[in-house]
Order: C-alpha cells, then sequence, then structure tokens
C-alpha cells in the first residue's frame, strides 16, 4: 500500500497540468496522505527519538545530533523546535556554530510568525563568521522576515520600508548561493516573485522542482510560490500546484504550510464544502499543532464563511429531504389504497366466478330436484365454510401485509434518509421498491419477543412454575419465543384466539390444540391455569 501511494505521488509530480484527471488523482492522493498522518508523526517521533539517543554518546558531536534535531523539528512543532535551538546554542563550541545556531533560531521564529523577534536575533549575528552557504540562509531569514512583517503588518510606510529592505536582504542571499544550486534557483524564483515577473518565474521554478535532489520540504515551498503566479490567471494550473505543495506538505510533516487553507478556498469557491471544511479545520488542526499565529489568523478569517457555506447547503438538502419525504409518503399511502383496491376487485371476481359456477352445477342437476336440492344445500354449506374460511385468511393476510408494509415503511424512511443525507437520491429510490416480506414478519416476531421479554422479564420463570420439572420450558436462545410460550404471551396481552392465529399465520384450531395441549401438562385445571397466566405481571406492576 505504502509503495502504491508512493508510485502514484511521483505519477501525478510528472503528470501533465492541464488533465482533469490528473487534478482529481492528486486530491485523492493528498486524502490518503492525510488518513496516514498519525503513522507519518510515529515515525517522525522515532527518529527524533533515536537522535535523542545520540546525544550523550561518546565521540558524538552533540551540536551536529541537536542541528539534525532541528531540521526535525522546524515547520512541525514551533515549541520543541524552539527549545532544541537553545540545547543547539549550548552545544556550539566555537562562535561560527553559535552564529549557525542563532540562524537557525531566527528561522523558527519566523515559522511562528514572529518576524520582529526574528529580525532581532539576526541583527545580533555576525555574518562574517559564516561560510557562504550558511550567508546565503541568514540573509534569506532576513528577507523573508522583511517579507512576511509587510505582509502581515500592512501600514503604508511600514510595507513600503521592509519591501524594500526584504529587496535588498534577497540580492545579497542570492549572491551568496552563487555556488548552490538549489538555494540560487529558489531565492532567484523568490525575487521573480516579488517582482511579479511571470514570465522569467515560472521557467526558473520548473526547473527548481525538476531537480533530482530536491527535498519534500523544499519542495512544498516552491510548489506554493510557483501556484502563486497562476492566481487570477489560470485556476486549473493553481489548484495543481497547490494539491502538489500539498501533498509535498503531508509527506514531510509540515505543519506550518497554507495549501491547505488554499484548497479549502479553492473547494469552497467549487461549491464542495464538505472538502473545504475538512480542509479548512485540518490546516486549523496544523497551526494549533504547530504553534503558527500568523496561520491562525489567516486560517481564522476564512473558516466562518466556509462553515456558513456549507450549513447553508445543509439546510437546502434538508430542505430537500423533507420535500422528499412527504411526496415519498403521498406516493406510499396511494399505494397502499391501490393495494386495497386489488385484493378487493380479486376477491369480488371470485365470487362472481364461484356464483357461476354454481348457476351452471344447477343447471345439470334440475331434473334430479330432491337430489339437486340437497347438493344445493351441502353446496351452500360449504361456501358458508369456504367464506369463513377465506375471511379468516384474508384478515390474516391483510394484517400480514399491512404490518409488512409499515415495517417496509420505516425500514425506507431510515435507509432512504441516509441515502439521500449522502446525496445517493438514486440508491434511495432503489431501496423503496425492495421489500422482503418474510424477512420482516420475522423481524416481528423476534422484535415482539424481546419486547415481551422486556416488559415481562419473569414470563418464562413463572410459567415453568405452572408445571411440573419434566414439562418446564428451556429457551435455547436469549429474548426469543417458542411457539406455545408465544401463543401464551400474547394471551397474557388479551389478544383472543382467532387473532393470535392471524398473528402467527396458524389456524384458530391450531391454537386451540396448543392451548389445550399445554394445560394438559399444566399443574392447574384449565380456567385456573388461564387465571395464572393473566396474573403474571409485568415491570410497571412488579414496581
Amino acid at each position: 500500500m505504502r509503495l502504491f501511494r508512493l508510485f502514484l505521488v511521483v505519477f501525478c509530480f510528472t503528470c501533465p497540468l492541464d488533465s482533469y484527471a490528473n487534478r482529481d488523482s492528486l486530491f485523492n492522493v493528498l486524502d490518503d496522505i492525510i488518513k496516514q498522518r498519525d503513522v507519518l508523526i510515529e515515525q517522525r517521533y522515532q527518529q527524533i527519538e533515536a537522535l535523542k539517543q545520540q546525544v550523550n554518546q561518546t565521540g558524538v558531536d552533540s551540536f551536529e545530533v541537536y542541528y539534525k534535531l532541528c531540521q526535525m523539528y522546524q515547520s512541525f512543532n514551533y515549541d520543541m523546535a524552539f527549545s532544541t535551538v537553545q540545547d543547539l546554542k549550548t552545544a556550539a563550541s566555537s562562535q561560527t556554530e553559535y552564529a549557525q545556531a542563532m540562524v537557525e533560531e531566527a528561522f523558527v521564529l519566523l515559522s511562528a510568525g514572529l518576524f520582529r523577534e526574528a529580525i532581532d536575533v539576526l541583527n545580533r549575528v555576525d555574518a562574517g563568521l559564516l561560510s557562504d552557504y550558511q550567508k546565503s540562509f541568514y540573509f534569506y531569514n532576513l528577507a523573508r522576515s522583511h517579507f512576511d512583517l509587510a505582509d502581515f503588518y500592512d501600514a503604508d510606510f511600514q510595507q513600503a520600508n521592509a519591501v524594500g529592505k526584504g529587496q535588498s536582504y534577497l540580492d545579497s542571499a542570492i549572491f551568496y548561493a552563487a555556488d548552490f544550486p538549489l538555494r540560487y534557483l529558489s531565492y532567484q524564483g523568490l525575487k521573480y516573485y516579488k517582482d511579479n515577473d511571470r514570465k522569467k518565474g515560472i521557467p526558473i521554478y520548473k526547473k527548481l522542482i525538476n531537480m533530482p535532489n530536491i527535498s519534500n520540504r523544499q519542495l512544498a515551498v516552491e510548489y506554493s510560490t510557483l501556484s502563486s503566479f497562476y492566481q487570477e490567471v489560470n485556476a486549473d494550473s493553481l489548484v495543481f500546484f497547490m494539491l502538489k505543495a500539498a501533498i509535498a506538505d503531508e509527506e514531510s510533516l509540515v505543519r506550518e504550510g497554507i495549501a491547505l487553507l488554499h484548497l479549502a478556498k479553492y473547494s469552497s469557491d467549487n461549491r464542495d464544502f464538505e472538502r473545504a471544511s475538512r480542509y479548512i479545520n485540518l490546516a486549523l488542526e496544523d497551526a494549533n499543532f504547530f504553534g503558527a499565529r500568523h496561520r491562525k489568523m489567516q486560517i481564522l478569517g476564512v473558516l466562518p464563511l466556509i462553515e456558513a457555506q456549507r450549513l447553508a447547503l445543509e439546510k437546502s438538502k434538508r430542505l430537500q429531504f423533507i420535500v422528499f419525504s412527504i411526496i415519498l409518503t403521498i406516493l406510499l399511502f396511494a399505494a397502499i389504497v391501490l393495494l386495497i383496491r386489488i385484493f378487493k376487485q380479486k376477491g369480488f371476481i371470485e365470487q362472481q366466478n364461484e356464483q357461476i359456477r354454481q348457476q351452471n352445477i344447477n343447471l345439470k342437476n334440475k331434473e334430479a330436484i330432491i337430489s339437486g336440492t340437497y347438493q344445493k344445500l351441502e353446496l351452500y354449506a360449504q361456501q358458508l365454510v369456504e367464506a369463513e374460511r377465506l375471511k379468516e385468511q384474508y384478515i390474516g393476510f391483510f394484517f400480514q401485509s399491512n404490518t409488512a408494509l409499515i415495517n417496509k415503511a420505516q425500514s425506507i424512511f431510515r435507509k432512504s434518509e441516509k441515502q439521500i443525507a449522502e446525496g445517493k437520491f438514486s440508491e434511495a429510490i432503489f431501496t423503496l421498491k425492495t421489500f422482503n416480506a418474510k424477512h420482516q414478519k420475522k423481524k416481528l416476531l423476534t422484535d415482539f419477543d424481546a419486547a415481551f421479554l422486556t416488559v415481562f422479564p419473569t414470563f418464562i420463570q413463572q410459567v415453568n412454575l405452572l408445571f411440573p420439572k419434566s414439562e418446564q420450558y428451556q429457551v435455547v436462545q436469549n429474548n426469543i419465543l417458542n411457539t406455545e410460550l408465544r401463543i401464551f404471551a400474547l394471551v397474557r396481552l388479551g389478544i383472543q384466539s382467532n387473532e393470535i392465529a392471524k398473528i402467527l399465520n396458524y389456524s384458530v384450531n391450531t391454537i386451540y390444540a396448543y392451548k389445550t395441549k399445554i394445560r394438559n401438562k399444566s399443574l392447574l385445571e384449565g380456567d385456573a391455569f388461564d387465571a395464572a397466566i393473566m396474573s403474571i405481571q409485568s415491570v410497571s406492576e412488579n414496581s
């Protein structure tokens, strides 16, 4: 799984940026990596713990170890990064190392939005002690501190002064980075970005992001800056590179980045409020985790707008669901009425057919008056028995049908409510068409058993007191009654034998047979047994 995800990331980084499919793939990759956050963070802590164990080992350069720890904590957690920088300063064995540690301290402060504090630290550094590589980073931090100061404190006189100083420091950073291609291209690209020179800036960044030894952490920065060149120019390219920036942020555990915030804005503009809400809350979680004050200010300026839009959409969906539910209820009611009419018409047709058949029989037997009359009376008697039987069957059938329809309606409302809330309207319609009568009837009886035993928890024990030990009932499954216990459960509720027959789909004779068989096993006579059953108390009666 891990190898597949890494392969997909590499594929997306090298694919043409005008492909919507590739953009969607990048969203999927980003979401997949976000799901792996806890694993990646745990791996980072394991690496940090391994470095910490090296600090006190003999022959180990503690300054080098603390420097690596600083790299681990930078852009990951401000408090730990700042604490480790103090250890780095303490471990410095020369003025050069101490100056290098102060530059790292300034970078940590800058990442947390403490721009003036970062400038104060950098102003105390003796740049003459640093190598050209370190000087380039020193002047870059000065430049970025002034640029960010201008962005977040926009008083005109402060902004003009800060931007001017930032440009000057950035020129110095470019000068000292001449022999270091990754830094040189990065600083040169930043200069073109600040000059708003798209024509020169974009080629620089495209060359930079394709360099073989660039890290994920730097890729996140470069992709983010590159995307800014497409602001209000090419929305597809803008979101494409912001997605790459966000993926690189997640891979390198950068918790003070801004890519998720931009993606949340993009998703909100495209009415994907679920994704927008998820990304903006993740961005706020990152800012709180790292302690980046300036990022919190940016996120909290956008978060209420996205949440308001998401709530408005939810309200609209809820209204649609109510309207759909009303329509569904009307249709369901109409279906029930239609079903009843169909069965009535079917019964009427059967009666007409029966009358025609009887008339034909009477015509054939007309010659034998006495025999015919007797046969006619016999047929009428059979018809009465048949009518009574049919009546009972129809009553039972309608009871079952109505019960199943009610269960079906309840199931439909529950399941369709969820599907509609998820926007699966076609699946909700399909759900309404599904129905399993046998399963619903079985579930009805099972639910009855559980409900009855909840109200009469000692029912089985009290029934067993009415029988000798050899005839007592053993319930195999909890909260499930056998047929005999279920019959007397219904008797306890005051339901007559004919209604019990309809509920259990038995004939009345069968119910009587069951009841007679059970009474014969009892220690009591018939009436006394019935009275004992009716005297069994419920929970409320016991309390």
